[in-house]
């Protein structure tokens, strides 16, 4: 019986950890080439330099895509490049 509620009390830490840093399950896995990479809103946010209501506009009108799970929102790091765009295309 203290097996399962180890195991359980093992599996609870390993949600919780996984919901508070995704990148970390998804790192330790054992093919990491073919994983793609989430980035937090935050995340998001400072790499492209722009407020977090900035990015939530960006969602709605559909410019990024975003992902959710838990009440927690995630983005693919290739859907930010795919959605940066070239100023001067020729």
């Amino acid at each position: 019986m203290n097996k399962n509620k180890s195991s359980k009390g093992e599996s609870r830490k390993y949600v919780d950890e996984s919901a508070n840093n995704p990148n970390s399950v998804l790192e330790s896995g054992p093919d990491q080439t073919n994983l793609k990479r989430y980035l937090s809103r935050k995340e998001v946010a400072e790499m492209l330099g722009i407020a977090l209501s900035t990015l939530h506009n960006y969602v709605k009108a559909g410019k990024v895509k975003a992902y959710g799970l838990g009440g927690r929102v995630f983005f693919l790091r290739s859907d930010i490049e795919k959605a940066l765009k070239p100023l001067n295309e020729e």
